[in-house]
């Protein structure tokens, strides 16, 4: 699944562009949630195969912001690791 991160209003984005995340379905499996489980995510959960998750859906995401100052222009860096959907709406 492509995702394009786009927010402008308050920050400079460090790059605008289409990426691959992986989406992992917990919708039929269950999972312990701990660092060694979310760290093995790939060996323990199936990939999503649909197109596009619905609205409403409850998911787990994992992400890191960073944020730095560069020639006057506070940018922001948004990294997006993967996602789990939990239950499909």
């Amino acid at each position: 699944m492509k995702v394009r991160l786009i927010l402008k209003e308050f920050y400079a984005l460090h790059y605008l562009h289409h990426c691959e995340v992986l989406i992992f379905d917990a919708t039929e499996k269950m999972f312990d949630f701990s660092r060694k489980t979310l760290d093995d995510l790939e060996k323990i959960l199936p990939k999503y195969s649909g197109d596009e998750i619905s609205a409403g859906s409850l998911v787990m995401v994992a992400y890191t912001v960073s944020s730095y100052l560069k020639k006057g222009v506070r940018t922001l860096s948004p990294n997006l690791n993967w996602v789990v959907l939990i239950r499909e709406a």
